[in-house]
């Protein structure tokens, strides 16, 4: 079952109804959904130039885009999309954080049974907001953003980071006083960071020895 996000104010609002808070829930849903959609159609992006539209100032003497504004566009579309990564990010720890604070507090807002339990169930091993998913999820992005390519292992591990510290400022707290499953999701990335850059020292090394061997 998919747990919607819930707004900070349905935490601690008292007598806030499971439905207007489902409301609100289904609404920032929607809004995660936007991004992740822009996030997806950024990374079909061709990397290969292509001639696009612009302003004549982009353009040389024979009127063909210039090689340094195109590739300033496509260095903009890699922010955009490094950019997008964070937020997506953020907005998952986040959500990911409020299912927790639901349901230690959820006691203060008017819900069912039905409700708690599906949000407690949600953050179990297999749930939606389980370490291992949201760790899951988070690496399959960034591994699919970098196609492949080393160089951008560090920029992606930072979008991480800060997206893990938006996500603190947006619940309104310092990042030694996120709830406990946030803080392990953020150990077990970092750690498979740490996996996913030996990879790539293991690959060079491999084959740096089959150079050798082939000399």
């Amino acid at each position: 079952m998919n747990i919607p996000s819930i707004d900070n104010s349905a935490i601690f609002t008292r007598g806030q109804t499971a439905a207007e808070a489902a409301k609100v829930m289904s609404a920032e849903s929607k809004i995660i959904d936007k991004i992740d959609e822009k996030s997806s159609e950024s990374q079909k992006t061709p990397k290969t130039d292509t001639f696009v539209k612009s302003k004549d100032s982009d353009k040389d003497s024979t009127g063909i885009y210039s090689r340094e504004s195109l590739l300033e566009k496509l260095r903009q579309a890699e922010e955009q999309r490094t950019k997008a990564f964070e937020e997506t990010i953020k907005s998952m720890i986040t959500k990911q954080g409020q299912v927790s604070n639901f349901i230690f507090k959820g006691v203060e807002l008017t819900v069912t049974e039905e409700d708690r339990l599906a949000a407690e169930k949600s953050i179990q091993e297999g749930g939606e907001y389980s370490v291992d998913s949201v760790a899951s999820r988070i690496m399959d992005m960034a591994k699919a953003l970098s196609g492949g390519d080393d160089s951008k292992f560090s920029i992606l591990k930072e979008a991480v980071i800060k997206g893990f510290k938006g996500a603190a400022s947006a619940l309104g707290k310092k990042d030694d006083e996120m709830p406990d499953i946030t803080k392990q999701t953020y150990n077990e990335v970092m750690k498979r960071f740490d996996d996913w850059e030996n990879s790539f020292k293991t690959s060079d090394g491999n084959s740096d020895s089959s150079d050798t061997k082939a000399n």
